[in-house]
């Protein structure tokens, strides 16, 4: 242990580091306490963020109570701090009752005195929930607003809370604002003035509820920046929802405007044209996840990216570029040499509708992601996909620069195929099957990503010997990806959860039988009847069971995954 302090302060940074990001916070809890000089390298890294989670009354109370009134040296290294609802503890519940429980508890006392104690939080999550005393979120809220020091905010809430006298608009040195809501008429009350009182801004997101865009109300941007009469800092744009542009007299006040997200306009495209028309400055960053569904659109995405140089990321999303093999070479070629990250989000692409030699051009493109959907119509494993997959292996081994390509395959459900289209090969065999040509530029350090949407799982390969071999062990993801381990800059797509049909047929089969058996055993007439039934239950289950057996041999989908889905009585 003496050795260990002894360390140049360089040395001991880069272990504690090391210990930090392998997730040993026992061990750093115990290696503060040896002495004061490796407190002060632990302490930053251990207590650089804190979460208020009102979850637990009472362990929130302890915490609180802590931060408020010993303000103690941990307090000076907290930089991010969350703050959660009592949404889970009390959902459902009576709304009398829980402000209530939230007065006698002494959480409610020390709240805004402990989060006025962390005067050195640059960032903040604050979830607004419609089951919180409507007070304690505008004490929270008007606490924030007086710590100077926060440039991060991120608001959240549940469905159906009341923004009215949720006040935002008072901070003054917000760089980074999201926003994540159902409904949009009073969070767009105080967009004009939080943009006038925040001239730094420099990245802007917000994210309205699907459901909510059926009502009628779209988000005007000429609204969200109507007020401004000096330039602004902002750089990123993203809106999610339905949004339009009116007017674009606000746009001279964005001169560094350069990287949007923007999701389908309100009026087909024309909020887009005039968007895109009316920039200060060249875009570097385009993301248009949703696509470009309306053929106008399409023409307006593609004009747009002919007519400049200097873009650095693209995302599109399912049916951009697709109809018109020549739109898509001549919208990349002016950004073949500036073009960095490439991701095409759900693209139904074949070899037969996709024109590789478009994306082949781009020398000094370094990441490429592609979302392939099998389906019964033109991608399948192993009739359509192999080859597909085969072409964009093509493409990742003839860019020299390319040093991640994320291959993600979404699968339809088994019931939606037919037996001639049932899937041969998996992605992962595919790969491990392709042969690079010894003549293919690639670049030594190339890794592929492939993600199973079945079993969520994350597998790696690089390249040995001119063949692709794993990396590392497939990795299990769940259902909550994280984009970061995926290297992917929008969220994954929904989980294909297979046959859904198969479970049903058992567990109906047996649910007969179960009733039939109790209802006619005490009639000798009625077993024969209970006899048919279960022979009916085990046929099928039977007929399952050759059927995964005979695609398990070339399929990652075995028979122990489909037995899984079969109620244990019927084994």
């Amino acid at each position: 242990m003496a050795g260990l302090v002894d360390l140049p302060a360089e040395l001991l940074h880069i272990i504690v580091g090391e210990l930090y990001e392998g997730g040993h916070l026992s061990t750093l809890k115990s290696l503060r306490l040896v002495c004061h000089r490796l407190c002060e390298c632990i302490d930053p890294l251990l207590f650089s963020s804190i979460n208020i989670n009102l979850h637990h009354l009472t362990k929130a109370t302890s915490l609180l109570e802590s931060l408020a009134r010993e303000r103690s040296a941990v307090n000076r290294h907290v930089k991010h701090l969350g703050v959660m609802s009592l949404e889970q503890r009390y959902e459902g519940h009576d709304v009398n009752a829980i402000h209530a429980a939230w007065s006698n508890f002494k959480a409610s006392k020390y709240i805004c005195a402990a989060i006025q104690a962390l005067d050195s939080v640059e960032s903040v999550e604050f979830h607004v929930c419609k089951y919180n005393p409507h007070s304690s979120s505008i004490a929270v809220m008007d606490t924030l607003t007086e710590m100077p020091s926060i440039n991060t905010l991120r608001l959240t809430e549940d469905f159906g809370t009341v923004w009215r006298d949720i006040r935002f608009d008072r901070f003054t040195s917000i760089v980074d604002l999201s926003i994540e809501a159902s409904t949009g008429y009073f969070i767009e009350q105080n967009l004009p003035n939080f943009m006038v009182n925040n001239s730094g801004l420099e990245r802007l997101c917000i994210k309205f509820c699907p459901s909510y865009g059926r009502l009628g109300w779209s988000l005007d941007m000429s609204e969200v920046f109507g007020e401004l009469k000096n330039p602004m800092a902002l750089e990123h744009l993203e809106f999610h929802g339905r949004w339009k542009l009116t007017s674009a007299e606000c746009l001279q006040y964005l001169p560094n405007l350069s990287s949007i997200c923007l999701s389908d306009d309100d009026d087909k495209g024309k909020s887009l044209e005039l968007l895109l028309k009316s920039l200060k400055t060249p875009i570097k960053r385009l993301s248009l996840p949703n696509g470009a569904r309306e053929k106008q659109v399409y023409d307006i995405v593609s004009d747009f990216l002919c007519s400049y140089t200097g873009l650095e990321e693209l995302t599109m999303g399912p049916s951009g570029f697709s109809s018109e093999k020549d739109s898509l070479k001549n919208a990349l070629t002016p950004h073949t040499h500036t073009l960095r990250k490439l991701s095409w989000e759900q693209a139904m692409f074949t070899c037969s509708e996709f024109d590789f030699s478009a994306v082949s051009q781009l020398h000094n493109l370094q990441t490429l992601s592609v979302t392939l959907i099998s389906s019964m119509k033109n991608i399948v494993m192993g009739e359509v996909l192999r080859p597909t997959v085969y072409a964009w292996l093509d493409v990742a081994t003839s860019l020299p620069q390319l040093e991640d390509l994320n291959v993600e395959v979404i699968r339809r459900p088994r019931s939606h195929l037919t037996p001639s289209d049932a899937p041969l090969l998996s992605i992962d065999l595919a790969i491990l099957q392709y042969a690079i040509s010894p003549s293919s530029p690639y670049n030594p350090s190339l890794h592929i990503h492939t993600l199973s949407n079945c079993y969520r799982q994350l597998a790696v390969y690089r390249v040995d010997n001119h063949k692709f071999t794993p990396a590392s062990k497939s990795k299990n993801l769940g259902y909550n990806i994280d984009a970061g381990d995926f290297n992917y800059s929008h969220p994954p797509c929904r989980p294909d959860y297979g046959d859904v049909e198969t479970p049903f047929r058992l567990w109906g089969a047996a649910l007969v039988s179960f009733c039939l058996g109790y209802w006619l055993e005490a009639y000798p007439s009625g077993m024969a009847l209970v006899a048919m039934t279960s022979g009916c239950c085990v046929v099928t289950l039977g007929m399952e069971i050759m059927h995964t057996l005979q695609s398990s041999s070339t399929s990652e989908e075995g028979l122990f995954s489909r037995l899984t889905s079969v109620p244990a009585f019927l084994l």
